[in-house]
């Protein structure tokens, strides 16, 4: 129940910067995970991991020497901290991560993993964000991402797919994840 409330709290501080209604879930997270498929080896950050039910799944499957999680949100970086001790949690913006991965030493990454609300996003907003990914995402990269299930029905969904398609040789979605509230879909973001 306080994952809960701290999620909900972050949602009254900045409704547009959490776009959600309650954290994800288990399901969305392996869902999410199985799409990015990181391979030994590879380098992933996580961006808007909230309280940290994707970070949890991440963690069971990335090196985390190799996994950088972003949450500008001081309280629930805080919980994602407790609930993924070990892993660098950085209370950051997406649009930072060229820098943050530079620090690093990394030359880029392989997997970018993104519970970021791109539809409740200005084009500008969006645009900022997409460029960061962009300038580190590694030329066989993956970007993955979700939206709800009824997303493809509105004109901010619609135009965030749009964008995707724009950026991503090739982007496709999962089968709806029905184990989340609300029931959700990941959009699988190739490079190439």
């Amino acid at each position: 129940m306080s994952e809960l409330l701290t999620f909900l709290g972050a949602v009254l501080r900045s409704p547009g910067g959490v776009g959600a209604v309650a954290p994800s879930s288990r399901a969305l997270g392996r869902c999410m995970v199985e799409a990015a498929a990181p391979a030994a080896g590879h380098t992933v950050v996580e961006l808007g991991a909230g309280t940290g039910p994707v970070t949890e799944v991440l963690a069971d499957v990335v090196d985390p020497a190799r996994l950088l999680v972003l949450e500008p949100d001081a309280e629930l970086a805080a919980r994602c901290r407790a609930r993924v001790p070990g892993v660098d949690v950085q209370e950051r913006f997406a649009q930072e991560l060229p820098a943050l991965v530079a620090e690093r030493g990394w030359s880029g990454v392989d997997r970018v993993v993104s519970s970021l609300p791109f539809a409740a996003w200005s084009p500008s907003l969006q645009t900022e964000v997409f460029d960061a990914i962009e300038a580190v995402l590694a030329p066989d990269g993956r970007l993955v991402t979700f939206t709800y299930a009824h997303s493809p029905w509105l004109a901010a969904g619609r135009r965030a797919r749009a964008t995707l398609e724009a950026r991503f040789a090739q982007v496709r979605t999962t089968p709806v994840v029905w184990g989340n509230v609300p029931p959700a879909f990941v959009y699988v973001c190739d490079r190439r």
